[in-house]
This record gives structure tokens, sequence and C-alpha cells, in this order.
């Protein structure tokens, strides 16, 4: 990158709600710790950013960019975020198996946000990108979507989730089931505004201003509660 970029908007929404300094927030599916860095930066050094990753190299990654930066309060979890706790096959493509065994047969832990916040305490807030599992994440999170933090998930479409079962709708019924005001926004890239500063296409926006075909591919959904 050769020039400074905005602040992701999903970043700007979460704070204006939940992710606050001495916040507590559970990254889930952070990949090598980019956005965890992200999160660590809101919260500050008294909040917490519980890093949660299945790739063995990724999760090292996740601590090793923790290290570099100086940012303690980040806490890398080499697992997979499932409906249940114990093990499950996670493939070499970056996903969790759906059966085939096409992509290997490499077991990692699983765990549960249930789990995670009778372990590391309850979130303000819950970032999920877990590359279509994320139904069976939230099949996990009974508790914890009781409790009210804000969420930010990855919604990876349709053809995606189907591979274990699951829907777009299915994600979006068990948020709004929990009493949860829903918003999203596309997959969308950053572009030079009117105004000259730079920023998303596609703002978010309440669930409902998007067309339905929308929501039937990969978009984010993002979600909070007041009561």
């Amino acid at each position: 990158y050769d020039c400074d970029w905005p602040e992701l908007q999903e970043i700007a929404w979460l704070k204006e709600r939940r992710l606050r300094p001495g916040a507590r927030a559970f990254d889930l599916g952070a990949n090598s710790g980019v956005f965890a860095m992200l999160l660590a930066d809101a919260v500050g050094p008294e909040g917490r950013v519980i890093a949660v990753e299945a790739d063995p190299g990724d999760a090292a990654t996740i601590a090793e960019n923790r290290d570099l930066n100086r940012l303690d309060q980040i806490e890398p979890i080499h697992a997979a975020v499932a409906s249940t706790e114990g093990e499950l096959v996670f493939g070499r493509h970056g996903s969790v198996d759906d059966g085939s065994r096409r992509w290997g047969d490499r077991r990692v832990p699983s765990v549960t946000i249930d789990g995670l916040a009778e372990r590391h305490g309850p979130p303000d807030v819950v970032f999920v990108d877990i590359e279509g599992y994320e139904h069976e994440a939230l099949r996990g999170a009974e508790m914890t979507l009781e409790r009210g933090p804000d969420w930010y998930i990855e919604v990876h479409g349709d053809e995606e989730l189907a591979a274990y079962g699951s829907s777009c709708a299915a994600v979006i019924d068990v948020m709004r089931s929990a009493g949860y005001e829903l918003f999203a926004a596309p997959d969308s890239p950053y572009v030079l505004l009117a105004d000259g500063s730079v920023g998303p296409a596609l703002p978010i926006a309440p669930l409902g201003e998007w067309p339905a075909e929308l929501l039937h591919r990969r978009f984010f959904l993002l979600a909070s509660r007041t009561g």
C-alpha cells in the first residue's frame, strides 16, 4: 500500500456501539490476525481480543504479529469454531471439511462461542469470518446471543452455506429470532468519493433496505441489540 486508508466501515460501525477501550472482542476465523490487530487497537491495552484460527500456520502468525506489534491484549487460540466442542476436520483449503475429505483429513480442536465466553468472559463484540460455517457457529452461541453483544458476520452466500446444510436466510433468522436489529453491506470496493475522500462504494444500511437477491450472495451482516 502506498497511501493511508480510511478506517474500515465495519470497525467504525462497531465503535459507535460496544467496541470501546476495555471491551472484550472475539475474532473468529482470525486468519493471520489483521482484524485482530484492528480490534486490539480499538479496545486498547485494557481490553482483550480472543483470536481463534483453525489453520495452525495462521494461528502461529497471529502470535507473531501480536508480538511484533506489542499487542499483548490479543490471545491467539488454535481451534475451529463449531456447534460443539471436541474435534473436527479442517481442510487445507481453509474451510471446515464438508464430509468429502477432498482437502485432506487434518483434525483440529473445535470450540463453541459459548465455551469461549465461559473461559474468557462474555464478549462485547463478536467478529465472524469462517467460510460458510457461520450457522454452525451460531448454533453453539445460544447463551452469548442472549447476552446481546454486537456482531459482525461475513455471510458467505447460499452456495457455500449449503455445503453444511444451511443458507443465508437461516443465519439471518438466528439473529432476528434473538431480537437483534440487523444491518448489512454488500462486498464492495473502497472508492474515491465526491468529496475527495476514500470510502466504501456501498455503505452499511438496515437489512430491509437491500434487495432480497443480495441476501443470497456473500454479504456482511451486522447486528446490535439495545435492550
